[in-house]
């Protein structure tokens, strides 16, 4: 989708095709795949919920991509302070098995 920066009915048409594609060459790979009309209906409700519910078909690709940015570095922020936590815990049992005078382990 990224390959779309607008939303027209011609990135529309494109993103349907490349979806069919995927979806027929991914049925090709099953020892008994499922019949043609099937792939379809499946590629043409995969494009379907693209292109309704999507936040990125809706928002746009630049929109979705500061937005996607955004919450990566909010999740990082937040799994860095866990991880700091975490370790600022270990250095403290550390130095009290230290203070005891055994590994602690």
């Amino acid at each position: 989708m990224r390959k779309c920066p607008d939303r027209t009915p011609a990135s529309s048409r494109w993103l349907y095709e490349a979806i069919t594609a995927e979806v027929h060459a991914q049925n090709a790979g099953f020892s008994e795949p499922l019949p043609a009309g099937e792939a379809e209906g499946i590629a043409a409700s995969i494009h379907r919920w693209i292109t309704t519910k999507s936040r990125m078909w809706a928002d746009g690709a630049a929109v979705y991509e500061a937005t996607f940015t955004a919450i990566q570095s909010a999740r990082g922020r937040k799994s860095g302070q866990a991880r700091k936590g975490q370790q600022e815990h270990a250095i403290d049992r550390v130095r009290m098995a230290i203070q005891e005078g055994t590994d602690g382990y």
